[in-house]
């Protein structure tokens, strides 16, 4: 029995509703790896989004083996630790009030400072 829906069905619900959302979208974008359904600019954030309508094994690994190109490329590698290091910026900038977020905080100071520490033995 053939399935009344397709990727393609399921990826123009998602488009529409981040295209509602106001993000900025793209379908079928050479990333790392290989070609992802659809990119989606949200706010300063960018969504990298595969649509499947089953799980698998492979699908697991297709989703991971750009990750970990990345991670053993070291300029690929640098890049991705600037991104998440701003990216822990703005979370503590936007979650500064909360006393219950301090730990987290601590720890992305911490990170912060390895991080410079790495980068001036590097040089």
């Amino acid at each position: 029995m053939k399935p009344t829906h397709t990727e393609a069905d399921l990826a123009a619900v998602v488009v529409a509703w981040l295209q509602d959302s106001g993000a900025a979208v793209y379908q079928e974008v050479e990333v790392a790896g290989g070609v992802a359904d659809i990119v989606a600019r949200v706010g300063p954030e960018l969504w990298i989004i595969e649509t499947k309508l089953h799980l698998s094994l492979a699908l697991l690994v297709q989703a991971y083996s750009p990750v970990a190109a990345v991670l053993a490329d070291p300029s690929s590698r640098a890049k991705l630790l600037a991104q998440a290091l701003a990216d822990l910026q703005a979370f503590s900038r936007k979650y500064d009030a909360l006393e219950e977020l301090a730990p987290v905080r601590e720890a992305i100071r911490k990170v912060e400072q390895a991080a410079e520490e790495a980068t001036s033995q590097a040089a």
